[in-house]
């Protein structure tokens, strides 16, 4: 086998799993952590993936205040994702598609 096929193979599996995180819930918005920890996949391979689902419209994106008492630091914030219309017609597609 090439090492392309095998590259290909890999994100292909790695792009399945994130399909499967964010179509159990695919209203919610997701956070990083919840996202890694429900795919199994490295946290690189992950926001590589996330950055090229943003660009491709797949996903939104938006960051959430901590709310709690933090003196007289600014409350910290969470990225959190959730899928477009246009990402879960896609990412419907993917899981449809036979496996290799």
């Amino acid at each position: 086998m090439k090492w392309d096929d095998l590259f290909r193979r890999r994100r292909a599996r790695a792009s399945r799993r994130m399909a499967v995180v964010f179509m159990e819930r695919p209203d919610d918005w997701r956070y990083g952590s919840d996202i890694h920890r429900a795919s199994g996949l490295r946290w690189a391979v992950m926001y590589r993936l996330l950055t090229r689902m943003l660009d491709a419209k797949q996903l939104e994106d938006g960051w959430k205040e901590l709310e709690g008492d933090w003196g007289k630091h600014p409350a910290p914030r969470r990225r959190r994702y959730r899928p477009t219309e246009h990402g879960k017609q896609e990412l419907t597609a993917l899981l449809d598609t036979p496996k290799d």
